[in-house]
């Protein structure tokens, strides 16, 4: 794929914040109803929960927590974005955010970027798109955590 090559993404709608990811990136959008809740190890990334996705058992994290941002109970049509973690050394090859509603399609046209971050975090990187902040996650880094949270609980 050439720099100038569209780009399909998902916008996904949190709880106060926008995140973009590659299309590519994730795997399916599930029922948040379906997860299961578990005692929330303490750490960096707020995990709510485990979804139990084509045999395998999902971390679901509030990505709110990893921007600053507050996160609440999720509402009756919340989702979840099960998205591949890009950490080689995890037990969970996946990772659930969990979504104010169903994501949108929204494709970067001929090499058009994205402009430079405005906010940055940890787990995540922030540029703008048609005037709205939108938050684009380092699933490898947030992979990575994830799991090390899981492992020492």
């Amino acid at each position: 794929m050439s720099s100038k090559d569209p780009v399909r993404t998902l916008v996904l709608p949190l709880q106060g914040a926008t995140a973009v990811l590659p299309q590519a990136g994730i795997a399916e959008i599930v029922s948040f109803s379906e997860t299961e809740a578990i005692e929330r190890p303490q750490g960096e990334i707020e995990i709510l929960g485990l979804i139990d996705w084509h045999q395998f058992s999902v971390p679901v994290i509030a990505l709110e927590s990893v921007v600053g941002r507050p996160f609440g109970e999720p509402g009756a049509k919340a989702k979840v974005a099960i998205c591949n973690a890009l950490d080689n050394s995890q037990q969970h090859p996946a990772i659930g955010i969990v979504l104010e509603s169903v994501p949108r399609v929204l494709v970067v046209e001929d090499g058009r970027r994205l402009p430079a971050a405005q906010e940055k975090s940890e787990f995540a990187l922030s540029s703008r798109h048609q005037g709205d902040l939108v938050w684009i996650p380092d699933m490898e880094k947030i992979g990575h955590s994830v799991n090390q949270q899981l492992a020492l609980d």
